[in-house]
């Protein structure tokens, strides 16, 4: 019975009431527990979202360097003809030149 029962507590040196209390602390710690898993899990799923976007972003970074190698290959590239292209006039301009002189 519950008598017997609380006889049996208070030889233990425990009163209903302190139960009672432990009973309260154990379900606060259980909630307490419950909310901590829960943003344990919201923060794991912010950073699984986070690797995903730099992911997306390193993909782009090497796009965006390669690109940036191919326009300085470009430009070397231009540069190199414009030295052979004044060359190519010089050389034209010298030979006018001789022409010019030849005739006269």
């Amino acid at each position: 019975s519950l008598a017997a029962a609380e006889a049996r507590l208070e030889g233990q040196g425990l009163t209903i009431e302190e139960l009672r209390r432990k009973a309260q602390r154990l379900l606060v710690a259980e909630e307490e527990l419950a909310q901590a898993r829960a943003l344990i899990e919201q923060l794991q799923r912010e950073r699984d979202e986070l690797e995903r976007k730099l992911a997306k972003m390193t993909e782009a970074l090497a796009r965006t360097e390669e690109e940036l190698i191919e326009a300085r290959n470009l430009a070397e590239k231009s540069r190199q003809e414009a030295i052979a292209a004044k060359r190519t006039v010089q050389d034209l301009t010298r030979q006018l030149s001789q022409l010019q002189s030849a005739m006269a």
